[in-house]
């Protein structure tokens, strides 16, 4: 983080500047006593099971500088601590306050900000934005999915003055969440992986997904680049509606500006042809103060597209629509001016995280380790990645889908049935919802069908089914916990012989 004052930092947050503030400085911000570092200001986050305002003498004894509070704090127990203490009213909101005014009046105009946002593929299209950036330039991204109301601000306060770019992971389970963080980052560049049907409690129909996703695009800067999934026919709609020459598409379809096209794959890699028709040229400074190159597209642009050129990729994580994520990590890198080839020279060596379709090869089985999260959409393409698969029985454990609201039982049985034809051998499905969705529904056709009711009895239920030869792949939302069935099918058959490296 560049050094900031605390009295800049009392001012931002809207709190008097506190005894001791003249002259000092911070160097970081943490929310966790645990893995804070000396010069941090140390941020106590209120949340329904917990209070790191509790923590505050560990923040004090590990070195914080400064401490936000907030009203129901005891004030003489913090007038009592070595440092200067700050009263907020939501130490939360502070912190969103905090990051706003750093990155308005302290982030160099030199850094670009992306943003990443979609329903899903946010995470994985993150890192490889950052991936293929890092091998020319000095940035950073956001750690694994740090993408609500605190991660967001901890990443763009994590920012370096020699920093080129910083990219920045937007998620939202409720109406306004994308705006406000977004609002915060001010991003130079947008991204929208996709728009699916996730998280309809809060936003009960697609139209309302479509609404918070694309909500990003209002507070790209005017001079900025947006690109865009434009195979969802949701997003088709937008755009039509909606003429911004800001925005690029990426997809398979054939009017998208960098399409996507001849995909295969295997559990080891997606391949595919990526053909550029945008005109990209660097923008000026007097147009683009942060130097982010310009495509052409539209109305506006159509006369500047010329004919595409096209270059073969390869990304080394099953799905096929992982091609697509590739090809939005690519129009971003453009914008930076990296040349075709060393985007998909970087793209061939990506590493996926842990738990999003990482492959783990073990002493006898495969294991396609995808337990992170999950939604409809996502759910059927990895149904229709482990499908291809021709080497021995495939089992997939399907685990409940969250936050569906009153789609859930309709979105749980049309997993189910998307299983059937594929030559999936074995479907384990986990949670009480899809053991709902069973009692409603006939088995299906030529498919062993295990019904674990209870997350907790997953472990052994799959432990029960999977034999040598097997390739298994897991995927459920968080409340699933499935990572705990990664790791009982490896401690029985030993340590990964060709895995992923971590990340």
């Amino acid at each position: 983080m560049i050094a900031v004052s605390l009295e800049i930092v009392a001012t931002a947050v809207g709190a008097d500047s506190p005894n001791g503030a003249a002259g000092a400085t911070i160097t970081g911000v943490s929310t966790d006593s645990r893995t804070l570092n000396r010069g941090d200001l140390f941020v106590p986050i209120r949340g329904p099971r917990f209070d790191g305002h509790a923590f505050v003498a560990q923040a004090v004894q590990r070195g914080a500088v400064g401490v936000l509070v907030d009203q129901r704090y005891d004030c003489e127990a913090a007038a009592r601590r070595s440092v200067p203490y700050m009263v907020v009213d939501d130490t939360t909101a502070a912190l969103g306050r905090l990051a706003a005014a750093f990155r308005r009046d302290v982030m160099p105009a030199s850094t670009t900000v992306v943003a990443v946002t979609g329903s899903n593929g946010k995470t994985t299209t993150k890192r490889m934005i950052d991936h293929v950036l890092r091998a020319s330039m000095r940035g950073r991204c956001s750690p694994r999915s740090f993408n609500n109301a605190i991660g967001v601000p901890l990443t763009l306060l994590s920012a370096e003055q020699s920093d080129r770019y910083l990219v920045v992971e937007i998620g939202s389970n409720a109406p306004g969440e994308v705006a406000a963080l977004a609002a915060l980052a001010a991003p130079d560049v947008g991204v929208i992986t996709s728009v699916g049907e996730a998280h309809l409690e809060r936003f009960h129909d697609l139209h309302g997904v479509v609404v918070e996703k694309t909500s990003l695009l209002e507070h790209v800067a005017p001079t900025g680049l947006c690109v865009v999934n434009g195979d969802d026919p949701a997003m088709g709609s937008f755009l039509s509606a909606h003429d911004d020459n800001r925005v690029l598409t990426v997809g398979q379809a054939s009017e998208s500006d960098v399409r996507v096209s001849d995909v295969s794959g295997s559990l080891d890699e997606t391949s595919f042809l990526l053909s550029d028709s945008a005109e990209w040229s660097v923008a000026t400074a007097g147009a683009s103060p942060r130097g982010v190159m310009t495509a052409a597209r539209g109305a506006a642009g159509a006369a500047k597209r010329r004919s595409a050129r096209s270059i073969r990729a390869v990304v080394p994580i099953p799905g096929l629509h992982h091609a697509v994520n590739a090809a939005a990590a690519y129009a971003v890198a453009r914008s930076f001016g990296v040349s075709p080839g060393q985007i998909v020279d970087r793209l061939a060596s990506f590493e996926p995280l842990e738990g999003r379709c990482r492959v783990r090869r073990l002493c006898g089985i495969t294991i396609v380790d995808d337990s992170y999260n999950a939604n409809p959409a996502s759910m059927i393409a990895a149904v229709a990645t482990l499908a291809k698969v021709d080497d021995g029985r495939r089992v997939f454990v399907m685990g409940d889908m969250g936050e569906l609201g009153t789609a859930s039982g309709r979105f749980h049985r049309e997993a189910v049935e998307a299983v059937a034809g594929t030559g999936i051998d074995v479907l384990i499905t986990v949670g009480p919802d899809f053991a709902n969705a069973a009692r409603s529904q006939r088995d299906v056709d030529g498919i062993r069908r295990v019904v674990c009711g209870e997350p907790g009895d997953a472990p052994s239920a799959v432990l029960d089914e999977v034999r040598e030869g097997d390739t298994v792949w897991i995927k459920g939302s968080r409340s699933m916990a499935l990572e705990r069935v990664a790791d009982a099918l490896a401690a029985r058959y030993g340590e990964s012989v060709a895995a992923a490296p971590a990340s």
